[in-house]
């Protein structure tokens, strides 16, 4: 029994050695300083040394929130970009069924392109169209559709 108390004793001698070790070597590589003016120096060089490396954590920082910046405004051109594409689409096909409705508004009437009354239907039928088109954005502003994920 004796044995294993001087072995268990050891053991804890040995790692409470080791996890002090490295702090009294840091110590031991650092002397005491000799005079006032070696202390003033040592501080001085430990402040200059953690200053250099606070303003290199900042430079880090700055990067990193102006590359998040830039990164954000590239997604809103993005999005602003796609916007207007779409409304483009949008209004090449608006015009697309107008011409198409007026034709076949026309052809029913029985009502040359060139005419008169033509031109007011067509007018008529755009006027409706826009009413349409202003009625569902309104809708779509105040009860935006809600899909299920």
């Amino acid at each position: 029994m004796n044995r294993f108390n001087n072995t268990l004793t050891a053991a804890v001698l040995l790692a409470s050695g080791l996890a002090v070790s490295a702090p009294v070597t840091l110590a031991q590589e650092s002397a005491p300083a000799t005079s006032l003016q070696e202390l003033l120096s040592r501080v001085s060089q430990g402040r200059t040394t953690d200053n250099k490396a606070n303003d290199q954590r900042v430079r880090e920082f700055t990067n990193a929130k102006a590359n998040q910046q830039r990164l954000l405004d590239e997604a809103k051109a993005a999005v602003v970009r796609e916007e207007r594409l779409s409304e483009q689409e949008g209004d090449h096909y608006n015009e697309l069924i107008f011409e198409m409705a007026c034709k076949l508004i026309g052809s029913q009437l029985g009502i040359d392109e060139d005419h008169h009354s033509f031109q007011e239907a067509c007018d008529s039928l755009l006027a409706a169209i826009a009413h349409l088109d202003r009625k569902a954005s309104s809708c779509m502003n105040h009860h935006p559709v809600h899909t299920p994920m």
